[in-house]
């Protein structure tokens, strides 16, 4: 809130008791929201690197370079020019990164994408191994055995992959929608809408070349970044 009384106001209301709950307050509205929104894209990332079997070094890797570009994205489309660095350190910037990237809705289906496209390719290309990965109490069952396969045949029924450019991307983004559809049970996949609308701003302020706008429609799954 830029207001500063209203903020502390509103802060005490909700910090009942500070030994048992903290409330931050900001004056940064525009870092708040902006944090708020794009940390859901790196969230993707982090969940793609979790469904192919990456390492936990590979996905620190991913959410400090996310964490970066997440600064850098707040400094470039900063308008009110109250963008404040140390928000990145507060609780809606690090603190949720970390949450949803571990947890969070859109690190799940990023990871079931992730896992599901691999098996389809393991399958093109006749390769037996199973599927790798670290399971945890989101990834449980994670495979190619038993109901995850039941599910990634479902997901995958129907969808033409290996057609024109404009065919392939048309199917993930179907798939992305059964993967939604399955999974959250009515609640929607944030980071997917966060990436289409902060690549459009990116192309618009230069940053990125306006061939570069498909991607975002389904083509790869990038995390939101300055350049």
């Amino acid at each position: 809130c830029s207001d500063k009384e209203v903020a502390a106001m509103v802060g005490s209301l909700l910090e009942d008791n500070p030994c048992l709950f903290r409330c931050q307050v900001s004056g940064d509205v525009s870092g708040v929201e902006l944090c708020g929104a794009l940390k859901n894209a790196v969230a993707l990332g982090a969940g793609l690197c979790d469904g192919l079997g990456g390492s936990a070094s590979s996905k620190a890797a991913l959410l400090r370079q996310g964490l970066a570009e997440m600064d850098g994205f707040c400094r470039l489309f900063d308008t009110t020019h109250s963008y404040q660095p140390a928000t990145q350190l507060g609780s809606c910037g690090v603190a949720d990164l970390v949450v949803s990237s571990y947890s969070g809705r859109n690190r799940l289906c990023a990871a079931r994408f992730a896992s599901t496209m691999r098996g389809r390719l393991s399958q093109e290309s006749n390769n037996k191994e199973n599927v790798r990965m670290e399971r945890d109490e989101d990834l449980e069952g994670v495979g190619i055995d038993g109901i995850e396969k039941a599910l990634q045949e479902k997901w995958l029924s129907g969808l033409s992959l290996g057609g024109s450019e404009e065919e392939t991307i048309q199917a993930l983004q179907v798939l992305w929608a059964r993967i939604e559809r399955d999974l959250l049970q009515g609640q929607r996949l944030q980071g997917l809408h966060t990436l289409q609308q902060a690549m459009l701003c990116l192309v618009r302020a230069g940053v990125v070349p306006e061939s570069q706008i498909h991607i975002a429609a389904g083509k790869r799954s990038n995390s939101v970044g300055g350049g």
